[in-house]
């Protein structure tokens, strides 16, 4: 085989390569941004099918929730926490929570996000609270927070 129909067949594998490839991603970044935005930590968020029932969340709804539906989960038996901007229903916790009953009922109902970041918690707890998402505080109310007010961004 001639040398140069090898580097002409190599130069045309890989223009067309790079044409799947780019219009892959140029369809794709939707996608890839829908993506990012339902992420915590790099894991797309899904809702647990008992939270979904628990509270009328349509499969793949993102649900917004105001800082007042948070409020009224207040309670061993019915608590909300919001934690970055995402709403948890640590319900089913409580009672497991380590730290005892009385540390995780210290902000029911309320935005969490300092007192989470503290050190009694390690980083596989991040990663945990994954099971009890339940949704996002409405766009208007969520909080800009900083690196003062959260130490583990």
């Amino acid at each position: 085989m001639d040398a140069s129909l090898l580097y002409v067949g190599v130069g045309v594998a890989a223009a067309v390569l790079l044409f799947v490839l780019l219009s892959r991603s140029s369809s794709s970044a939707a996608s890839v941004e829908s993506l990012k935005a339902k992420s915590w930590r790099g894991a797309v968020q899904t809702i647990d099918p008992v939270l979904r029932n628990r509270h009328g969340i349509q499969n793949g709804e993102i649900k917004e929730w105001s800082l007042s539906e948070v409020a009224k989960h207040n309670k061993a038996d019915d608590l909300f926490m919001v934690i970055k901007n995402k709403v948890y229903d640590f319900s089913d916790f409580v009672e497991d929570h380590p730290g005892g009953v009385e540390a995780i009922l210290k902000f029911p109902g309320q935005d969490n996000t300092e007192g989470f970041s503290g050190i009694q918690h390690p980083a596989k707890v991040w990663d945990m609270i994954h099971d009890y998402y339940v949704g996002e505080v409405k766009k208007e109310e969520q909080v800009e927070y900083t690196f003062k007010q959260v130490s583990k961004m």
